[in-house]
């Protein structure tokens, strides 16, 4: 969480300075997942359609390796993003809805007191604590890299608008009627009376039974 915010905040973050500030790309961003099972840690970066893709990729590629080891997180970021941290937990608790949101998520990590338990480690988490989870987490053997680079004029089927299903059926006419087959009384004494039986040169005995 800390690591996080150090990387993405706007405009103190190291992304933001390295990519935005740098006119590199138009706006950095990022989350961490905190899931039940291992999850991941996501970081952005937006470019024009007349800024290179590969720069803004490289460098935000070198600003995550700096972190790592390069360029240690120093206290003031430690102490800049715990600051903010801690800040929007205290707005959140002032929530109703919020606290329920969130106190649902940690549920769904195993218990809603991991809540209580993530904020007391944001405040006690020292820079040696950051320095090793961005050394652990952000080596290039680790990494993942995604683009996304949209289509000036992309070749989309084309839906027509949806008909509501009384207006398709209003006018409708079924097919021709055809003859209705008897209508068979199904008492035991007329299916015995209308079953004809034999045995067949194997031996099976063989029942029929006919209807129109």
């Amino acid at each position: 969480n800390l690591l996080e915010q150090i990387l993405t905040d706007t405009p103190s973050g190291r992304l933001y300075k390295a990519l935005v500030e740098t006119k590199k790309a138009t706006s950095v961003g990022g989350y961490f997942m905190e899931l039940h099972d291992p999850g991941f840690l996501m970081f952005n970066a937006e470019v024009r359609q007349d800024q290179s893709v590969q720069d803004a990729k490289a460098a935000l590629v070198k600003t995550l390796d700096d972190a790592a080891g390069a360029k240690p997180i120093t206290k003031e970021e430690v102490e800049r993003a715990r600051a903010t941290i801690l800040k929007n937990v205290d707005l959140m608790l002032n929530s109703a809805d919020r606290v329920g949101l969130n106190l649902s998520e940690y549920i769904g990590q195993g218990d809603w007191r991991l809540f209580f338990l993530t904020r007391d480690r944001i405040r006690s988490a020292t820079v040696e604590d950051v320095q090793r989870a961005a050394a652990a987490y952000l080596k290039p053997s680790n990494r993942t890299i995604g683009v996304f680079l949209p289509t000036p004029k992309p070749d989309r089927s084309e839906v027509p608008p949806p008909v509501l299903a009384a207006d398709a059926v209003k006018d409708y006419k079924g097919d021709a009627a055809i003859a209705a087959g008897e209508a068979f009384d199904p008492s035991p004494s007329n299916i015995e009376a209308r079953t004809k039986r034999s045995t067949l040169p194997s031996g099976a005995e063989l029942a029929l039974l006919s209807k129109k």
